[in-house]
């Protein structure tokens, strides 16, 4: 049992994945300096599309799953929500 557990080749293979670990970090850290170098930015696809889909169906459709009373999460009453965004669209 204690020469599995000081099993030298285990130490070397734990060795080298650390350095292979170490060594994808370093690249990807030197990856995105050039990147804000050259002033390009990684795109993140957040689906905003379907979150707002999402939104409104929970929220604002004629059968919502959530109550007014759980959309005051976002710290104000629905029918003020409601009143702000028809002001707005006017």
């Amino acid at each position: 049992m204690w020469e599995f557990m000081n099993d030298p080749l285990e130490a070397e293979i734990e060795a080298e994945l650390e350095a292979d670990i170490h060594a994808e970090v370093e690249a990807e850290m030197v990856d995105n300096t050039n990147q804000r170098q050259r002033g390009t930015r990684r795109y993140i696809d957040r689906q905003r599309e379907d979150a707002n889909r999402r939104l409104e169906g929970d929220y604002f459709c004629n059968n919502p799953v959530y109550t007014d009373t759980q959309f005051r999460r976002y710290r104000m009453r629905r029918h003020l929500f409601e009143r702000i965004v028809h002001t707005l669209g006017e």
